[in-house]
């Protein structure tokens, strides 16, 4: 739905969207992990929102509502709704399945309705030239690499602090991102952008060192 509704809305939607992402974990939490947000955790969100919005100024600077981008800003809205719900089961099934397992069976349950949606697609992948064949590659090696072994460890972390603590470390990507662009492609951010990410790891830092019990354990027996 993602890669979908951003082809049919805007990239700064996309970008303004994902920012809630943690928000909507930790509303998730709640009815599903019984986990309730603590003050110095809530404050370490609004503060991660901050830094992630300054380090993603320049994206979140072309948005603009326009309602022929409606459907589009839909689906995004769906993703990212979907990540966080994914984000939150999963720390639920992690501890008893496997960090691996979970993951993998992910990937086989997406592949039947990704493979619909390609076949929607002006050129589906089994009718793309060489060009197109080796971006498609390269797409694999990424997805298989970063995003394969960065989610294993991410769904180990969640196994072991609150979600929403959790959470507040998504605010970090921006920075990362900021800071790849500036190493790889040569791009010069502002100062802000700097100055956001380094709010985004304070937050981080705030919320992962602080005590956050969970719901369920408050109401265990000492």
């Amino acid at each position: 739905c993602m890669p979908w509704g951003i082809t049919r809305s805007t990239a700064s939607h996309a970008a303004l969207l994902s920012l809630t992402v943690p928000l909507l974990m930790s509303l998730f939490a709640w009815p599903l992990l019984g986990e309730r947000l603590r003050a110095r955790t809530g404050v370490a969100l609004g503060l991660g929102l901050a830094g992630a919005a300054m380090a993603s100024r320049s994206e979140l600077a072309g948005h603009s509502f326009d309602p022929r981008l409606l459907l589009g800003t839909a689906a995004i809205l769906v993703a990212t709704a979907g990540n966080a719900f994914y984000n939150v089961g999963a720390k639920r099934l992690a501890p008893r399945l496997g960090a691996l397992t979970v993951l993998g069976g992910s990937y086989l349950a997406a592949l039947p309705p990704t493979l619909l949606f390609a076949a929607t697609e002006p050129l589906p992948p089994w009718r793309a030239d060489r060009t197109v064949a080796a971006t498609l590659v390269a797409v694999l090696a990424a997805g298989v690499v970063p995003w394969g072994l960065g989610m294993v460890l991410w769904l180990r972390v969640l196994t072991r602090i609150d979600a929403a603590r959790a959470a507040v470390s998504i605010y970090l990507l921006p920075g990362f991102g900021v800071a790849l662009a500036a190493a790889v492609l040569g791009e010069r951010p502002p100062l802000t952008t700097f100055a956001g990410a380094a709010l985004a790891a304070v937050a981080t830092t705030m919320a992962t060192r602080a005590p956050t019990p969970s719901l369920a354990a408050e109401r265990s027996p000492s």
